[in-house]
């Protein structure tokens, strides 16, 4: 399993490079989760984080994953214009 947390600026756990206040939009992990499920990828969300989780079956292939890191950039981009 891996994860991708949605964290805002403010943080201070934030990594560089990620300009001071900047604000994720509200409930962007069931949002990014619902836009990757109308394209054919199941990811999981956290209860308690705003966090998307994937967890790929042991035969995937790599072009499997570009696949899926193909739609999971889009909607990353989607909702993040969307605000």
């Amino acid at each position: 399993m891996v994860a991708v947390e949605f964290r805002n600026g403010a943080d201070p756990l934030t990594l560089e490079g990620v300009p001071a206040g900047t604000q994720i939009p509200k409930n962007i992990g069931k949002r990014v989760q619902d836009y990757c499920l109308e394209k054919g990828l199941m990811v999981l969300t956290t209860s308690c984080f705003d966090t998307i989780r994937f967890i790929p079956a042991l035969v995937v292939s790599e072009r499997e994953m570009d696949e899926a890191m193909g739609i999971f950039k889009e909607a990353v981009e989607k909702v993040a214009l969307e605000g």
